[in-house]
């Protein structure tokens, strides 16, 4: 009985031991396996800085910003490009809020005017046209505005109303004559007039053109500004002056201010007085409105819904410079000649202003 109490003590105690030593072997052999899932899924520190940082310092994400944010920029006050008050600086181009001062634009006037000198000295007479014509818009002194036009008149009686076409003239183009033109199709495909076509490529009849011919155009159309204060309506071409002329005007300021258009020509026209009833047939060698009525239409300022108003020849020439006729603007009969070619019912637009 004692034995068998002793043989079963040492079985329990080498139980133990063979316990003990299962366990103590299989943390042994399962240890390496554990570290290396631990490492395999687990965030070790250096993933665990990463994913707690921001590039910019800001707060933990742990992912990026669906869109990037970009700083708002805030524009700078600079001076315009005119010197005449600020505008934002951006990177898109702008307009300048304020139009520039008198004194700028007279400075900028007379630069203009002295390359437009300098161009003319060695035979530029595209860059000199150029200048001139911006001397003239940016405002000039009297004596250096009156010779600008004079100047710019000499040269574009050669590069607008004579057949030579200078290859680097913006304005005008060479056309040759195709199987089916004429000078009507022309001349309306350019929004200048017939009589303009005809009479720069000296065609002694425009209903007469050849297939193959070179005919020179403008690129139109011609439109007019009317000074009050100068008694002066002059020509341009898109935004270069052409040549100036001295009108009469309407008594009592009674020539409406605006923007005209166009409306209709007329050569050799009958005329009624609207304040007597009298009647002026045409060919009637005393017609007060001379050869030539180029018809308005109103279109905006004081010119809106005004009637019967247009430009218009004269046989009192005395009167021009003056504010005498019924409202409509008088001009010397050699220049109604012109103006009525350069200006096209439709397509041209007068300007009045003060």
């Amino acid at each position: 009985m004692a034995r068998r109490r002793a043989h079963g003590g040492l079985r329990r105690i080498l139980g133990g031991l063979f316990f003990v030593t299962l366990v103590a072997g299989a943390f042994w052999w399962g240890l390496p396996l554990f570290q290396a899932a631990n490492k395999a899924t687990g965030p070790s520190p250096d993933n665990l800085l990463r994913s707690t940082e921001t590039p910019s310092g800001g707060s933990a994400s742990l992912r990026p910003p669906v869109e990037p944010v970009l700083k708002p920029v805030t524009p700078t006050p600079t001076s315009s490009p005119a010197g005449g008050g600020t505008s934002a600086r951006v990177t898109s181009p702008s307009v300048p809020t304020s139009q520039p001062s008198p004194r700028v634009g007279a400075e900028q006037g007379l630069a203009d005017y002295q390359a437009g000198l300098a161009a003319l000295a060695r035979e530029d007479a595209v860059e000199a046209r150029s200048r001139l014509s911006a001397a003239i818009e940016r405002g000039l002194a009297r004596p250096r505005a009156e010779d600008a036009r004079a100047k710019l008149s000499e040269i574009n009686e050669r590069m607008i109303f004579s057949p030579e076409r200078l290859t680097e003239d913006p304005l005008v183009d060479s056309y040759r004559v195709k199987p089916g033109d004429s000078v009507a199709k022309i001349a309306k495909a350019h929004s200048i007039s017939e009589e303009f076509v005809a009479q720069v490529n000296r065609l002694p009849n425009k209903d007469f053109i050849r297939v193959g011919q070179t005919l020179k155009v403008a690129n139109g159309p011609f439109h007019a500004v009317v000074d009050k204060s100068d008694h002066e309506l002059s020509i341009f071409l898109g935004n270069t002056f052409i040549r100036s002329f001295r009108v009469a005007l309407g008594e009592h300021g009674s020539t409406p201010t605006g923007k005209w258009n166009v409306k209709d020509h007329l050569v050799n026209p009958s005329w009624v007085d609207p304040r007597t009833g009298k009647r002026w047939h045409a060919d009637d060698p005393q017609n007060p409105i001379g050869e030539y009525w180029i018809g308005l239409e109103g279109i905006e300022g004081d010119a809106v819904g005004q009637v019967g108003f247009g430009i218009h020849g004269t046989i009192d020439e005395a009167s021009i410079g003056q504010d005498v006729s019924m409202g409509c603007i008088r001009l010397a009969a050699k220049d109604i000649e012109l103006v009525y070619k350069l200006l096209v019912p439709r397509q041209s637009t007068v300007i009045v202003r003060d």
